[in-house]
């Protein structure tokens, strides 16, 4: 069966929209908030409450493992806070088999909307929210390459999520 990690799983709607395609999966969600632990636990195999900036959290994980390796993991959002992206990658990828994968969700902080607001001057909009090195290492798609690298991961796909492609076009033309 495969085993997937998720960091950032919140509540666990990723985790149960997977596990109804392989509902064998061990899925286990790495969840920091206190309040979407008990809806998470819910939806997934198996829940970790804590932050990945612990080692308490990796602890626990390696505890739950048992020794097993993940055949995939997911990492919403959630190194955006974080000093320390790389570290989390790092230690993602030792806890993930040989061929395993990484499913990395990042912010794009070039992305037409955000540029829009700048240009409209719309600063605290667009720079609210804690602003780690975590979030500043990932802010390329050079600097994700690289960290991803560095963790011992290989980057064989990128693309973007297509948001509302007309305003885009229209912002880009004005």
């Amino acid at each position: 069966a495969l085993t997937v990690i998720e960091v950032g799983a919140g509540a666990g709607h990723l985790g149960s929209a997977f596990r109804r395609f392989a509902p064998e999966a061990r899925y286990i969600g790495i969840v920091s908030s206190d309040a979407d632990v008990q809806q998470a636990r819910d939806h997934l195999t198996e829940v970790v409450h804590g932050s990945v900036a612990t080692r308490e959290t990796w602890s626990t994980l390696d505890h739950r493992m048992g020794g097993e390796l993940a055949d995939a993991v997911v990492v919403g959002h959630a190194l955006r806070d974080l000093d320390q992206a790389g570290a989390v990658l790092q230690a993602l990828r030792a806890r993930t088999r040989p061929g395993g994968v990484c499913v990395l969700c990042v912010d794009n902080p070039s992305h037409w909307s955000r540029i829009e607001q700048l240009l409209k001057g719309g600063w605290s909009d667009v720079m609210s929210g804690p602003l780690g090195a975590g979030a500043a290492a990932l802010a390329s798609l050079n600097g994700i390459s690289t960290a991803l690298k560095d963790a011992g991961w290989e980057m064989v796909d990128t693309s973007a999520r297509p948001r509302e492609p007309e305003k885009a076009d229209q912002a880009t033309r004005t």
